[in-house]
């Protein structure tokens, strides 16, 4: 009898380290503004109950894994949850995350909350639907980015 707890002891810590180590990977998408001025950035999204909070870190926080994101000041985030709108003022040298999704494995399988994003300063750059998901170019680890420059 004993052995048999011993064995079913030792199976489920077995089980439990398997199923709690199993990998999962975070994509981010985030728009990056390397230009010289602050952009504008309009975006909608397909579910708003279940967006990603926008927040900013330094451009070149992007590629570590700590990107030590913090949230936007109220002067330059707007959100109308009516319309599913979020518009930014992003300032030079800063990124904001737009996005993320758990697991994703390209454009061509996966979907993003994503419906459509507009970048101005100067000019225009207007993405939608599939348009606006495959705007954001695979970076080296498992993000991707829009880079205005």
């Amino acid at each position: 009898m004993k052995m048999i707890k011993q064995t079913f002891y030792l199976s489920l810590i077995i089980c439990l380290s398997v199923f709690l180590t199993s990998c999962s990977t975070l994509s981010e998408f985030m728009i990056i503004n390397k230009s010289g001025s602050v952009i504008e950035i309009e975006y909608k999204v397909k579910n708003i109950a279940n967006y990603e909070k926008p927040r900013i870190t330094s451009a070149e926080k992007t590629t570590g894994m700590s990107k030590g994101w913090q949230q936007i000041e109220k002067d330059n985030l707007e959100i109308d949850e009516a319309t599913r709108t979020i518009k930014i003022k992003l300032p030079s040298g800063k990124a904001v995350i737009v996005a993320a999704e758990v697991n994703y494995s390209g454009h061509d399988k996966d979907e993003i909350n994503i419906e459509s994003i507009k970048i101005m300063s100067g000019g225009s750059m207007d993405y939608v639907g599939k348009q606006a998901q495959r705007a954001f170019k695979k970076q080296e680890n498992s993000d991707y980015s829009i880079i205005y420059e």
